[in-house]
């Protein structure tokens, strides 16, 4: 008899009540693993969450209360995100690779009554909360942190979880990759019903395996646990990504499913490629990817190496889920697909828009706006009421900008912010860096617009060339030529030995446009 998808028979109110669930009904399935040897069935998670929850609720901690929580993946840090939900209170889930000041700058936003975080990082956990409760990770074996040691919370009462009546389930934040970062608050209904929605969208089941490493700071990463949860399948959960340790997982554990954003997958595809001794992949039913433009040529490697369905998911933290995919199926379609995010799913309402707010015809580019009833409630505040985030109808103005082609398929374009306007012409920089990607010896680049005395602005690509390269500056201009419309062409090129991120991960184009501000440049070709 095939395994039936069971994520969304019953509608959860919170994550407590699906935990508590999947206790009954699959006791004894191994639901987690992670890279400290610790692993659980959906029983002993149930009852780690609850005694962690017990702990918690024992310091006085309840609703309103906001408790950061800082660590590397690991069972115990989905024990800690679902535990201090269960008393009420909101897990702030952060960023630890964010520096003191940073997280400091979060606090300040979020006013954290606590902290639990891991032992290496206990002066980032004083950044965030200085003079609040902070509590290490205790990740021994069987063992859930709690505020206070494990014997006690093991004395406190160990009820059955609550069900706490208020609509916010965590605070994520945002990268920061404009300035100060923003605080979103998730929604019980919102998440859970974007997990349920995946899990049956791709018929997950108890006998999945899925390998995981995205942080569950990012709303992918949560929404990836949560959904291997409801399914009842088993979760390899890695605290960081190694493309070899990738290979290594998906074949001894038989991975089903699996989640490799562009750059992770080109690393993964290298160290296939560098394997005399193949790997056997055939369990694999499906990886995604998205957060960032994709080489279709990179794609199609992909369909031939891992032999699976390759979904494209395209969404934003604001959303709570994803807006568009790019099915398994579209995958098969002509290669212009392999560059679009696909087509926006049923449950929200997508138009571009040009600077007046009009919608733009079809082909032509504007700004995504996205409505639909999992919408996000609007940044937190320090008060604690969320912002209004959404025009006077009710879209939310996602800064991406789109086009639409004659079947509905939704191409991203770029950032807003990043758009660069020479000689009155309007580049996308996402184009570009498509078309030098493509370069046999580049690694990563990034477009910008720096200041021009004759064109206002002009075209400059930052590039990482892969070592032992002896491409020039003159030579990758002249391959984007072939390419590219004239205007869009790099009038110069710098090349640098690596791009400047954020804690995230994502580049920081601000700080490229920073080096250059003041100084108009004439041009290199």
């Amino acid at each position: 008899m095939p395994a039936e998808n069971t994520a969304t028979k019953a509608r959860y109110q919170n994550w407590q009540e699906m935990i508590r669930d999947r206790k009954s009904r699959t006791p004894d399935l191994l639901a987690i693993t992670d890279d400290r040897a610790d692993a659980v069935t959906f029983e002993e998670l149930h009852d780690r969450i609850a005694a962690n929850a017990a702990g918690w609720s024992a310091t006085g901690a309840g609703p309103g209360d906001v408790i950061a929580v800082l660590g590397r993946n690991s069972i115990e840090l989905v024990v800690n995100a679902i535990g201090i939900a269960a008393t009420g209170a909101l897990p702030m889930m952060l960023n630890w690779r964010l520096t003191p000041a940073e997280l400091a700058q979060l606090g300040s936003l979020a006013n954290p009554v606590a902290v639990v975080a891991d032992e290496a990082f206990t002066d980032n956990a004083a950044a965030v909360c200085p003079s609040g409760r902070r509590v290490v990770l205790d990740h021994r074996a069987g063992s859930p942190s709690a505020p206070t040691s494990y014997d006690q919370a093991q004395q406190a009462p160990v009820r059955p979880l609550p069900l706490p009546d208020q609509e916010t389930f965590a605070l994520l934040h945002t990268s920061g990759t404009t300035g100060l970062p923003r605080v979103i608050p998730l929604t019980y209904a919102g998440h859970i019903w974007g997990c349920g929605r995946l899990s049956e969208m791709v018929g997950m089941t108890e006998r999945d395996v899925h390998l995981r490493f995205t942080p569950l700071f990012h709303l992918a990463g949560l929404q990836e646990i949560f959904t291997a949860l409801m399914s009842g399948g088993l979760t390899i959960l890695r605290e960081a990504f190694d493309p070899e340790q990738w290979l290594d997982d998906a074949e001894q554990y038989g991975v089903t499913f699996g989640h490799l954003p562009p750059v992770t997958m080109r690393r993964v595809l290298e160290a296939w490629d560098g394997r005399s001794d193949k790997p056997q992949l055939d369990n694999l039913r499906e990886v995604w990817y998205g957060t960032a433009p994709a080489d279709p040529a990179m794609v199609a490697q992909a369909l031939e190496v891992f032999g699976c369905g390759l979904r494209q998911v395209y969404g934003m933290t604001e959303a709570q889920s994803p807006v568009s995919m790019l099915t398994p199926e579209d995958h098969l379609e002509p290669d212009s697909r392999l560059a679009s995010a696909g087509r926006p799913l049923a449950e929200w309402e997508v138009r571009l828009v040009d600077a007046e707010g009009a919608e733009v015809p079809t082909g032509q580019a504007g700004e995504i706006t996205v409505r639909g009833r999992q919408l996000f409630p609007g940044y937190w505040s320090a008060d604690g009421a969320p912002s209004v985030v959404t025009d006077a109808d009710g879209w939310y103005h996602s800064g991406d900008i789109g086009r639409f082609d004659d079947r509905g398929y939704l191409f991203i374009v770029d950032r807003l912010k990043d758009m660069i306007v020479t000689g009155g012409e309007n580049v996308y920089p996402a184009e570009v860096e498509a078309a030098l990607i493509a370069h046999p010896d580049v690694i990563e680049t990034a477009v910008i617009g720096i200041p021009s005395d004759k064109w206002g602005e002009q075209v400059h690509a930052v590039i990482v060339l892969r070592a032992g390269s002896t491409a020039s500056a003159a030579d990758l201009i002249g391959f984007a030529r072939t390419r590219l419309g004239g205007f869009k062409v790099p009038r110069s090129v710098e090349i640098v030995s690596e791009l400047p991120r954020n804690a995230s991960g994502k580049i920081l184009k601000r700080t490229l446009r920073q080096s250059h501000q003041g100084i108009a440049q004439g041009t290199n070709t």
